[in-house]
């Protein structure tokens, strides 16, 4: 009966206040996803858990790649321990990430944060000293912008 009475609730919504896919615009009625339809979610392009990434950058390794990490970090190491990266710039990853910095779209800070959320959760539990720092972008950015994308993505995940 629980679940018959959400589902009420959720059409009722759905018809005053319709959602859209946060990418492609698709009607999410019917669905219980806040901000993406199946094909949007689907194409995700997250690294599994068998992706071969740096274990500096997390940029993709080809299967002959050298001890060590990517080229880039044993040419030139950088001064950080590591980055996570939770999928490829591609797709509806990139579409996000694209409508939150470029085309002001905000809203789009709450499925990039649970996408982050749950990709540290999947790397296992932080070290106690773990610091979430935003990666800043620039003055000139903020103010052009009216917004600091990483601030936004740092306080969803936080």
């Amino acid at each position: 009966m629980q679940g018959t009475l959400a589902d009420l609730a959720r059409g009722a919504l759905d018809l005053l206040w319709p959602r859209d896919c946060f990418v492609c615009s698709a009607s999410l009625a019917g669905t219980e996803d806040p901000w993406l339809c199946g094909a949007c979610r689907e194409g995700l392009p997250l690294f599994g858990e068998a992706a071969t990434l740096c274990e500096r950058c997390s940029a993709p390794l080809g299967p002959a790649t050298a001890e060590g990490g990517c080229r880039d970090c044993r040419r030139l190491p950088p001064c950080f321990e590591a980055v996570r990266a939770a999928g490829a710039y591609a797709g509806p990853l990139r579409r996000l990430v694209t409508g939150l910095k470029y085309a002001r779209r905000t809203h789009c800070a709450w499925p990039l944060g649970e996408i982050l959320a749950d990709r540290l959760r999947g790397w296992g539990p932080l070290p106690p000293d773990a610091v979430l720092v935003p990666f800043p972008g620039t003055a000139a950015a903020r103010k052009r912008r009216g917004f600091d994308p990483p601030a936004l993505l740092a306080a969803e995940v936080a």
